[in-house]
């Protein structure tokens, strides 16, 4: 399966080295980015393992449609006045076997770890801005990652099955219960580049909210299993073809938002909209297959007779009473929007996109 990776010890040990080196610097403070106070050894490998991971990863999936390339991630360790002033990509250094030289990448290539419940992706306008002015050939690589095995959730913990791959079995204290390192698998879930994500991405001005884009469906929904129509809800209308449709803001939403570019949605098919009468939120009930599509958040299909949400609700999240909202100018995917380009156009699939990092780097 070309776009996964299975760990090894050996990527877990450089890793932890680096940590160890980078923590036993006198020059390195114990200040995390947050500011949230000092952390110890502990923290930093937490800090560091998890997207140092994914940058292996990425480099040994790439590497295998790459006859002669082998890629690097930057493991050195630099003074903190260096640490201003660098802009290294994640890929750090190619070596061309062919011509047994180590060079620096002609591709600038950025991972990031992606979590199951990530909504968007993108990056800030300055920097997309400025690299592309700079004519920066640069690369976005999105890695998730997951143990291939039947645990439960708190025995899949990476720093966990990290220490009991490290320690053995032959010790004290029992980590048995925790996942094998080498059942940890990294899986490349989305690629483009700079250029893409200006053109066929979406700019979120700083004051919008961030909408979730998991259309669920509901457990309990409009219709009761005997079939009869559940008294939390009200019919609205029935549609049949191909209609375009306001979806309104949940009642979740503080504020008003002018937003066409996320409200704005076509949905063809036969079915129907009901309002939940507690919350006067609206949901959508396929008669048969339908399909909902928004240009910028993506394409759904639903399955007939079943509840969906058919409402925007806010995916950033506010300590107080009022709604969170963007704070910097951002390009973005939405990350069913990236799904459906992926599926829709060949030289935006993975293997066509991991061909050409490839190629390029």
């Amino acid at each position: 399966m070309p776009h996964f990776y299975k760990f090894t010890k050996n990527d877990l040990l450089d890793i932890l080295q680096f940590v160890r080196d980078y923590h036993l610097d006198p020059s390195k403070t114990s200040q995390g980015r947050t500011n949230q106070g000092k952390r110890g050894f502990g923290g930093e490998i937490d800090a560091f393992l998890k997207g140092k991971l994914c940058e292996v990863a990425a480099c040994k999936i790439i590497e295998k449609f790459s006859n002669n390339k082998k890629l690097l991630i930057d493991l050195e360790i630099y003074s903190n006045a260096e640490v201003g002033k660098r802009k290294d990509p994640d890929i750090k250094s190619v070596f061309d076997e062919s011509l047994n030289i180590k060079r620096t990448p002609n591709a600038y290539v950025e991972v990031k770890k992606i979590d199951e419940n990530e909504h968007w992706m993108g990056a800030r306008q300055e920097q997309i801005e400025e690299d592309l002015k700079n004519n920066t050939n640069g690369y976005m690589v999105h890695v998730s990652m997951y143990f291939d095995d039947d645990k439960n959730h708190k025995e899949r913990d990476i720093t966990g099955s990290a220490l009991k791959e490290i320690l053995g079995f032959d010790n004290s204290l029992d980590l048995g219960d925790f996942s094998n390192f080498t059942d940890l698998t990294a899986k490349i879930e989305y690629i483009y580049s700079y250029k893409d994500l200006k053109e066929k991405g979406f700019f979120f001005q700083s004051g919008l909210i961030m909408p979730a884009t998991d259309f669920r469906e509901m457990k309990q929904g409009v219709f009761l299993k005997d079939g009869s129509m559940s008294k939390q809800y009200e019919f609205v209308q029935r549609y049949t073809g191909k209609n375009e449709i306001t979806m309104e803001q949940g009642h979740t939403i503080k504020g008003n938002y002018d937003m066409p570019a996320f409200t704005n949605w076509t949905v063809t098919g036969d079915f129907e909209i009901y309002r939940k009468i507690e919350t006067g939120n609206k949901y959508i009930v396929p008669i048969s297959n339908s399909v909902m599509e928004n240009n910028v958040i993506g394409s759904y299909n639903l399955q007939p007779k079943k509840t969906y949400v058919f409402h925007l609700t806010n995916r950033l999240v506010s300590r107080d009473k009022n709604d969170a909202v963007k704070n910097v100018n951002e390009y973005s995917f939405s990350r069913k929007r990236l799904e459906n380009i992926q599926a829709q156009e060949e030289d935006f699939s993975l293997e066509s996109m991991m061909k050409k990092i490839a190629k390029e780097i």
